[in-house]
């Protein structure tokens, strides 16, 4: 079902070309962006779609991480449609089984 709320969010190409990309696995997903703006228009696509298939996005389990070069800059949690996301310096992805 997860497979088919990402198939409303055009993904062509890689990160390299596009502004967005999604790695999913089960239940999981990480959406990657180069951009605030494309991260939370991709959000909003994927909550939408999701919802309309019965599913909830877990919004206790949902985090935001920011990847930058800058050193100096003040990492602040994120809104996206009225709720707010918890910002961290690092996740484990399911996949990483070290």
């Amino acid at each position: 079902m997860l497979e088919a709320a990402t198939l409303k969010i055009d993904l062509r190409g890689n990160i390299s070309t596009r502004t967005k990309q999604l790695c999913a696995n089960a239940d999981d997903v990480v959406i990657i962006a180069r951009m605030q703006k494309a991260l939370k228009e991709t959000f909003i696509t994927l909550q939408k779609e999701a919802e309309k298939l019965g599913l909830i996005i877990n919004t206790n389990k949902t985090k935001y991480m920011e990847v930058t070069r800058k050193t100096n800059i003040t990492k602040h949690d994120i809104e996206v449609a009225g709720k707010s996301y918890e910002v961290v310096n690092q996740f484990i992805y399911i996949w990483d089984h070290k």
